[in-house]
């Protein structure tokens, strides 16, 4: 497994097996995502996108990226902004 130094967790970018596996994950839907865990969104949306390149890449491998090196755009699907 080579772990990715940059990630781009675009919310966009989902395939709706992936958008699927995202719910799964966090155990909740798109709709609520402004009530998840922020850090486990970006980390669930982290992995979901590695493994289109590395399909060992896991959840725990997450644990030690950077947050600045993940391309967030949170923007699409959901509000996550609560203002």
């Amino acid at each position: 497994m080579t772990t990715p130094t940059t990630i781009d967790i675009s919310i966009d970018t989902l395939t709706l097996g992936e958008a699927e596996q995202l719910e799964d994950m966090l155990g909740a839907s798109l709709s609520t995502l402004a009530d998840v865990s922020q850090v486990k969104l970006i980390r669930s949306l982290a992995t979901l996108t590695a493994q289109r390149t590395d399909p060992d890449f896991t959840y725990e491998d997450t644990a030690d990226l950077l947050l600045s090196d993940m391309a967030a755009n949170l923007e699409g699907g959901a509000d996550t902004d609560p203002a």
